[in-house]
């Protein structure tokens, strides 16, 4: 056990200076964001349920919020679109209100 918790703490340290910690805090936060092709990304529409977006997908978007505004319920999900579109890196929001997609939006990144 103490031999684990030195190897985590040399992996931490060097993951640190390496990467420099917010870039790797950054990196993990995006890991776990499913992402999508531009083909499926384009079968999404207005309208649809959480579980219909699903099928279209292939998997879950990632939950970003979650809240009841005046007896609706709102949550905004995310993809990060696998093959650049427009040739960069982008997020695609996902916002529901009462359980149907209302406002599809895409966030294009500059790639470094």
């Amino acid at each position: 056990m103490r031999n684990f918790l030195s190897l985590l703490l040399v992996i931490s340290t060097i993951s640190g200076i390496v990467f420099g910690w917010s870039e790797f805090v950054a990196f993990m936060k995006e890991a776990d964001i499913p992402v999508i092709n531009e083909v499926k990304y384009r079968q999404l529409e207005t309208g649809m349920t959480l579980e219909q977006v699903i099928d279209v997908a292939g998997k879950k978007p990632k939950l970003l919020s979650e809240r009841d505004i005046r007896k609706a319920s709102y949550q905004v999900y995310v993809y990060k679109e696998r093959f650049h579109l427009f040739k960069r890196e982008a997020k695609i929001y996902l916002h529901f209100v009462s359980g149907r997609l209302i406002v599809v939006s895409l966030e294009r990144q500059v790639l470094s």
